[in-house]
């Protein structure tokens, strides 16, 4: 029965660490996405600025 039952609490953690990974690439691809866009549209306001 120990087996049976650290073998699903091995599997939930590993369905955890899938689901955090997937998290953290979405918000780092979203991030460098974003920093992409950020200093044209920062050039623009100092180019109006100046």
């Amino acid at each position: 029965m120990k087996k049976a039952r650290s073998k699903g609490l091995l599997e939930k953690f590993e369905n955890l660490i899938a689901q955090i990974y997937a998290e953290v690439v979405a918000a780092l691809h979203s991030l460098y996405t974003k920093s992409i866009d950020i200093p044209n549209l920062e050039s623009e306001k100092f180019n109006n600025i100046w």
